[in-house]
């Protein structure tokens, strides 16, 4: 029996093999690699050649991709100001756009820039308020966020009298503070609105480089622009609601579309006070909180004493309260503090006509502060009766609530 013949023979078996070409002295001549190569210094050259053309196109798709990207981010900013009413000369070198700190900050900052040696940062925000006009609050809470989100251990010094894009400064401050790696800084920061649109400037660099940087910063916001685009916006006018009083001739009105009347089964204004007729109670929700804000007003009808109504009225507020008080805890004594001045926190959306004189009182109680109250008061004169005002909210909420309470229990008036 013959051997089996080896798997690489079996492979082939059955398939035609060339024959070696014979040689000078007749016998078969085995191709060698070089001899094989003669064309191959022309194949190196071919594939040498179609490598370098593959790398070039593959460096040239790459220094594209590089190139581009910050291109693009120049055109979507400068879109992006346009659109909210700016124009602004871009800074140039050795300042580029940088789309890292842009996310970094977050909204509303539509563009960064960034230079090195020193290190040092700028950037710009818009937001448009569509319907209204950006208020204080607005204009602080997004500075209160970047700051928060970019910075720890800031110290703020406040800029007074300052412009900026040729408008009066709600926000301008210097200040120090650490990145969130430690490292020590300081900047600028300013807020203002018009139009309907708020904006805002943040700059910032190493501390050891904040004084050689200030003239550049103030340079730079220099740049932007407000452009023309906004002449005809006018704020959306908010309705205004009027409450009645129930048994006498007297109005309220909210013209910020915020204070409601309870179904009196579920909470009687007589629940409140004794000789309640009215009862409104506003709730505003801060972003990020699970629970509203409330402040209440309370319309309260008491026989005529002659005199000043007001002065009626703020004496029987302060007894009853210092009776709830007392109810609760006799050891405790309320005192009442007139406030002057402005206002806290934000004015009102939609100014109307005030009539009634008003009172404003800090209610304290030393060693219980959740007895803390702001209490705005207004009286005024209806036949023979006196219709007092009390409105209140958390001490605490002062800043949210004063400008409002203000108006509604300055609004008071007798019924046409």
């Amino acid at each position: 029996m013959p051997p089996a013949a080896p798997p690489q023979a079996a492979a082939f078996e059955g398939m035609s093999q060339p024959e070696p070409e014979p040689g000078p002295d007749g016998r078969p001549q085995r191709r060698s690699f070089s001899a094989a190569g003669e064309a191959g210094p022309l194949q190196t050259i071919i594939i040498a050649f179609i490598c370098f053309v593959l790398l070039a196109g593959v460096g040239t798709m790459i220094y594209l991709r590089i190139t581009s990207k910050p291109s693009r981010a120049a055109s979507r900013s400068a879109q992006q100001l346009g659109d909210h009413n700016l124009s602004f000369e871009s800074p140039g070198e050795p300042w580029v756009i940088d789309e890292d700190t842009r996310a970094k900050v977050g909204p509303p900052m539509i563009v960064a820039f960034k230079r090195t040696e020193p290190e040092a940062y700028f950037a710009i925000g818009a937001k448009d308020y569509d319907t209204r006009e950006p208020r204080p609050s607005d204009l602080r809470s997004s500075v209160d966020h970047f700051m928060d989100h970019q910075f720890d251990e800031v110290m703020r010094t406040p800029i007074p009298d300052v412009t900026f894009l040729g408008q009066p400064a709600v926000v301008a401050f210097q200040f120090i503070g650490k990145l969130k790696d430690g490292t020590g800084i300081a900047g600028l920061c300013y807020a203002a609105s018009y139009k309907g649109i708020g904006y805002w400037s943040l700059s910032w660099t190493g501390e050891k480089d904040a004084e050689g940087q200030v003239e550049t910063f103030e340079a730079i916001r220099g740049k932007l622009k407000l452009e023309k685009g906004r002449e005809n916006w006018t704020a959306k006018e908010l309705p205004v609601r009027i409450f009645g009083g129930h048994a006498a001739s007297y109005q309220l009105l909210d013209g910020e579309d915020m204070w409601k009347e309870p179904d009196a089964k579920e909470r009687d204004p007589r629940d409140e006070d004794k000789n309640g007729d009215l009862l409104l109670v506003a709730r505003v929700k801060q972003k990020g909180q699970d629970f509203a804000e409330e402040a209440t007003l309370v319309a309260i009808l008491l026989d005529g004493a002659g005199g000043d109504p007001l002065a009626q009225g703020r004496k029987y507020v302060e007894d009853q309260r210092t009776a709830q008080v007392k109810m609760a805890d006799d050891k405790f004594t309320p005192k009442f503090l007139e406030r002057s001045g402005p206002p806290d926190g934000d004015p009102p959306s939609n100014p109307l006509e005030t009539p009634a004189p008003v009172v404003r009182l800090q209610m304290t109680v030393q060693g219980a502060t959740n007895f803390s109250k702001l209490l705005i008061i207004s009286a005024i004169k209806v036949g023979n009766r006196v219709v007092v005002v009390s409105a209140s909210c958390p001490w605490a909420d002062r800043e949210m609530f004063e400008a409002k309470l203000m108006q509604i229990a300055g609004s008071l008036r007798e019924s046409p």
